[in-house]
């Protein structure tokens, strides 16, 4: 089944919705990963980086390793500078650490959609 942009986005907000709901502790993780993609598409590269901030806090207290660390790279790529670089660093050490080989596409698995300079 294909999908226009605009029907994905809408099933992407609907299931922050959802996932927004459920009692389960890592959902509200997974919900701020999809609403920093929305900010992306949106074009709001703050934003974005306040989501995965979110998401991180989520992913940490529930022991995601893997996903707090997507969420933060790709946090410190959107933020930039020395602050941006250190998240960078210190993400890619966790994964480094969990044996993943490609950074890049592990954190675009675990973080879709918030590449920074990424295709639209």
């Amino acid at each position: 089944m294909c999908f226009s942009v605009a029907e994905g986005l809408e099933i992407a907000r609907t299931t922050v919705r959802r996932m927004n709901k459920t009692r389960l502790p890592h959902l509200p993780g997974w919900a701020a990963v999809l609403e920093a993609g929305l900010a992306c598409e949106k074009r709001q590269p703050a934003r974005a980086a306040e989501w995965l901030q979110a998401a991180t806090v989520t992913f940490d207290a529930t022991g995601l390793k893997l996903y707090s660390a997507a969420a933060r790279r790709r946090q410190g790529q959107w933020m930039g500078g020395e602050a941006g670089r250190a998240l960078v660093l210190a993400a890619e050490a966790v994964m480094h650490g969990q044996g993943v080989i490609d950074v890049e596409a592990t954190t675009e698995m675990l973080a879709p959609g918030c590449q920074p300079g990424g295709p639209r």
